[in-house]
């Protein structure tokens, strides 16, 4: 029977031989150690179990064991706090991937045998890590882009408050209609002009419309 049940879904049956707490986040010495000691009868270790069948599910954001008839959550691992994951250097049935604890500074390292397609696994494992990692890389650089965009909005208004301050000590804002024609920088005049020429067209208007461009605002003066 293959260790993949359903290619419609992300997982894996496999062995669980077990999990036990290790000193460091990786390396493959820590795994070979973690496998001979599930073997050593005297070792204290957190969960040894008798080769349970379990399914192995692969998430973008962890990674799940499911006990394989009542499905019952054993254990569930987000992809940030797994540190390492590889097969067992001289016994290819053999895999694990270390985990942080979520509530305490420790490690554990997670065993498993799977007769045909360790190797596959790991790589998948891999995979989806560096695909959390990515979608973790966008969603920052997504973040910094709507804070910067936020902050340039904010520092418009500003200006604007302040360019209107002084137009209407001047005596220079008009009104279309109830619309408020705002002075804004240069970049955005064709916009001003497209508006003024919607409402011409909707005859909110008379012809008689001028308009003044300097080398840093456009102020739009109306004619009644």
């Amino acid at each position: 029977m293959s260790d993949i049940d359903d290619d419609s879904e992300i997982y894996f049956s496999v062995k669980f031989l077990g999990r036990i707490q290790v000193v460091r986040p990786g390396g493959m010495q820590i795994l070979t150690d973690a496998v001979q000691a599930l073997q050593d009868p005297n070792t204290e270790m957190d969960e040894k179990m008798k080769k349970t069948k379990v399914h192995l599910f692969l998430t973008r954001s962890a990674i799940d064991i499911l006990e394989h008839k009542t499905k019952f959550m054993l254990y569930s691992c987000t992809l940030p706090s797994v540190s390492f994951c590889a097969v067992h250097p001289t016994r290819p049935k053999i895999l694990g991937f270390v985990a942080r604890h979520p509530a305490a500074d420790m490690y554990h390292c997670y065993i498993f045998q799977s007769k045909k397609f360790s190797h596959l696994l790991v790589s998948i494992i891999g995979d989806t890590f560096r695909a959390y990692k990515q979608d973790e890389s966008l969603q920052g650089d997504r973040d910094m882009i709507v804070e910067a965009l936020r902050h340039k909005n904010k520092v418009l208004e500003r200006e604007n408050a302040e360019l209107k301050r002084r137009l209407q000590a001047n005596g220079e804002v008009g009104y279309v209609s109830g619309i408020e024609l705002m002075p804004q920088k240069h970049t955005e005049a064709h916009t001003y002009l497209k508006c003024i020429n919607v409402l011409l067209k909707r005859k909110f208007l008379k012809k008689r419309l001028s308009y003044l461009c300097t080398h840093k605002f456009v102020i739009l003066s109306i004619q009644y």
